[in-house]
């Protein structure tokens, strides 16, 4: 389909596709869906940092590559590629995104033109089509009525009733410049923002450091990501993305918090994780638990071949009726291995088995070994329910 096309039928198509479910809770991927429409009703050429430029202003530069842009226009991809498989199947207008491009398209459904051919194939009798309609569309209502009624645990059920953001801890990354050499990139201990860096900077005056233009994630949030997206969709529901940086403490009043990634890196999330722990407590490079009089430390440790580390689940309801869940370690596979486990519903049922209720909030303490950091395994050394 050209970009001549009626204007009114292609608004109407987006009118529906914001409304739907998939995209109620993405007022990003709304923004840059209307900009690349604009864009492409106007015959303009989308370049990533055209986008960067007109919809982050400020918060965009031009001189290094800006990831944000092709993640928020992949996801953007992804659920477009949702709404067409499901609700938006009989859409006569399709809004397409090519792999690797930034230019929307609208194209014909070719859904409804094979459908349009085979109303006038006759082949078989009418009342055997009739019957192969009815129990289709009967067997269709058992698998939708038992995917919908399907109990997620106890644990998920608040968290796919509201708005839900999954927040990704990142490093904040500072650029070293050398004479007759490129920015060398890293992160600093303990600096974790613009304010950090300015108090380094003084502490260390000889160091030629700036904010570098990106943070940086271990392949934890993406895998995590990955898995909480399966599990989302296993109960047709969804979830926004945001990166620890970009977190407001005012984000934990607006929507249930899913946070995947290091404590350390913590910054607007750090006052609400453990906050009504009386047994644990963080360690450099693990936890600590306190029972009574007594203490145990658990601390990772690895070689070559096989890892053990420590990971934490925290579970809580906050005074608004916002739920949190995190996902804490300071490692790759114990974050992988404890969000694997709680979007398992066997693994998850073993686990809700040894609360003593419904609706137990708790911390819980696994320990997570790999082999290769591949093969994960996790047990509950550790558990505190919270009152």
């Amino acid at each position: 389909m050209k970009n001549t096309h009626d204007i009114k039928a292609i608004e109407t198509a987006f009118e529906k596709i914001i409304t739907n479910k998939v995209f109620k809770r993405s007022s990003l991927q709304e923004r840059i869906l209307r900009y690349l429409i604009n864009e492409a009703l106007s015959g303009k050429d989308v370049k990533e940092h055209s986008i960067g430029i007109e919809l982050f202003q400020d918060k965009y530069t031009t001189n290094q590559n800006n990831s944000r842009i092709r993640s928020y226009v992949f996801y953007l991809r992804k659920k477009l590629d949702e709404y067409y498989k499901g609700q938006g199947r009989n859409e006569t207008i399709i809004f397409n995104i090519e792999k690797g491009q930034y230019n929307l398209t609208f194209n014909k459904n070719s859904h409804l033109i094979n459908t349009t051919k085979n109303k006038n194939v006759n082949s078989l009798p009418k009342k055997t089509v009739l019957y192969s309609l009815i129990a289709t569309t009967a067997l269709i209502a058992i698998l939708f009525l038992a995917t919908k009624f399907a109990k997620p645990s106890y644990i998920w059920t608040p968290i796919f009733n509201g708005k839900t953001i999954c927040i990704v801890a990142d490093n904040y990354m500072v650029a070293n410049q050398f004479k007759d050499q490129e920015n060398m990139f890293s992160s600093i201990k303990n600096v974790n923002n613009e304010a950090d860096l300015s108090l380094f900077i003084k502490e260390n005056p000889n160091l030629n450091l700036k904010a570098a233009n990106f943070t940086m994630s271990s392949k934890m949030g993406p895998f995590g990501i990955h898995y909480l997206n399966q599990w989302f969709r296993a109960f047709d529901e969804n979830f926004d993305i945001q990166l620890e940086s970009e977190t407001q403490f005012s984000d934990y009043n607006k929507a249930n918090i899913i946070y995947i990634g290091q404590a350390k890196n913590m910054q607007a999330s750090q006052p609400f994780f453990l906050r009504d722990s009386k047994a644990f407590e963080l360690l450099l490079d693990g936890f600590l638990y306190k029972q009574e009089k007594k203490a145990k430390r658990y601390v990772a440790s690895y070689d070559k071949l096989t890892s053990l580390e420590y990971a934490m689940v925290s579970y809580q309801k906050l005074d608004n009726g916002k739920f949190n869940i995190f996902f804490i370690s300071n490692h790759d596979i114990g974050v992988m291995g404890i969000i694997k486990m709680f979007t398992s519903k066997n693994k998850l049922k073993e686990f809700t088995n040894q609360l003593p209720s419904s609706n137990s909030q708790f911390n819980a303490l696994f320990k997570v070994t790999g082999l290769k950091r591949t093969e994960i395994e996790c047990e509950l050394v550790e558990l505190e329910i919270l009152e």
